[in-house]
């Protein structure tokens, strides 16, 4: 009686360890506790895809990677891509440069129509148009050796020939002036802003500039350059030789901060002056 008991006993162990992996395979989850013990079957194919042995280690990797990776894709479209011809894509290009040329020297539109038919100035609308892409792809240097080589070349023209397109000569140089300023605020940065500031105001001053928007531009520029720099007398001079040559930039004079100069500046010269006459 014991043997046939210890015989059944053996029997139904060794069936159940040969059939207990399977014997829950079919159960559905009843708790959390069941969902993280599921089968792979109701896993996560992300998490299924985990290499059970080391020779599935790089397919594997492969797999998660683009899985984690992945974006869904937007539907694309049936409509076929315009391809341009080469002359659709001049055209579209000396468009483009010729709308940011003006609006940078704040032509009006009567004027915008005319720039196409002349050379010089459409030449000059591709160069800066350039620059700017060069700027947009954050090549910097490029930029800024477009720019300095078109001053150059103009003030090269103004001493062989004697005469000087202000007008253009200062769309470069504000062009570059404000570019080096968005490359920092470091003493050797500083130093190359002012320099190109310089150079024009010389420029202006010996060639006795007197009516110029580009020019008055320019030396607007130059005096928000030094006001911030806490050069304040100088930067309200400049500004009023800016005015002087265009009268539309009069209202900046009324602004806060060059009101504010102004009235330091008074009242500066105002002990300057009492105390002068005390020490009389």
């Amino acid at each position: 009686m014991y043997q046939r008991r210890r015989f059944l006993i053996i029997f139904l162990l060794s069936i159940f360890q040969h059939k207990g992996s399977n014997a829950f395979v079919s159960l559905p989850p009843r708790s959390s506790h069941a969902q993280a013990h599921a089968p792979v079957s109701h896993v996560n194919p992300i998490i299924a895809s985990v290499p059970t042995r080391t020779t599935d280690f790089a397919s594997s990797t492969t797999f998660l990677q683009g899985a984690t990776n992945h974006r869904e894709e937007r539907p694309k479209s049936s409509l076929p891509k315009r391809r341009l011809t080469p002359e659709q894509r001049k055209k579209e290009w000396n468009d483009r440069s010729l709308e940011y040329y003006a609006t940078v020297r704040r032509l009006e539109r009567s004027d915008q129509k005319n720039l196409e038919d002349d050379k010089e100035i459409l030449q000059e609308a591709h160069l800066h148009y350039f620059a700017l892409t060069k700027i947009r792809d954050h090549n910097f240097r490029h930029a800024e050796v477009i720019y300095r080589k078109n001053i150059e070349k103009k003030i090269q023209q103004r001493e062989e020939e004697g005469e000087c397109d202000h007008a253009a000569l200062a769309v470069s140089t504000l062009l570059l002036a404000l570019h080096l300023q968005r490359q920092g605020k470091d003493s050797e940065t500083i130093k190359k802003t002012r320099s190109v500031f310089i150079r024009f105001f010389r420029i202006v001053g010996q060639d006795d500039v007197q009516t110029c928007a580009c020019s008055a531009k320019v030396l607007q520029a130059y005096a928000l350059f030094e006001m911030k720099r806490g050069f304040s007398r100088k930067s309200v001079e400049l500004l009023k030789q800016a005015v002087a040559m265009d009268e539309n930039l009069k209202p900046v004079l009324s602004w806060k901060q060059f009101r504010d100069i102004e009235a330091e500046l008074k009242s500066r010269d105002g002990v300057r002056g009492a105390s002068a006459a005390g020490g009389k």
